[in-house]
């Protein structure tokens, strides 16, 4: 776990994103965040739907988010490739979110 200086998506600074904790593994394809913030960063998202039954959220696979996370006073993007999962079905236009909200 890592305490956030502040979040930006699409050039707007997420208000309450400063002194955050996110949870980022190196191990795991998600990252975790507040719900709150979560959840308001993909209200900026018009064609982001949330998932109750797996508590995600879902979007176009060809979503372009432009998302940064500063840390100790260093801004870190974190590029849309690396936010979306697509499905192996070719078919299937909509990706899952790899940022995921949490209670915790």
């Amino acid at each position: 776990m890592i305490q956030s200086d502040s979040v930006t998506i699409n050039g707007k600074a997420m208000q309450g994103s400063e002194n955050n904790y996110c949870l980022l593994d190196s191990g795991a394809p998600t990252i975790v965040g507040p719900r709150a913030l979560v959840d308001a960063a993909y209200k900026q998202i018009p064609t982001a739907h949330y998932v109750a039954e797996g508590d995600y959220y879902v979007l176009p696979c060809s979503t372009i988010i432009d998302l940064k996370v500063s840390f100790g006073g260093k801004e870190y993007p974190i590029y849309y490739q690396d936010l979306l999962w697509p499905s192996s079905d070719p078919e299937i236009t909509m990706c899952r979110s790899m940022l995921q909200p949490s209670d915790r």
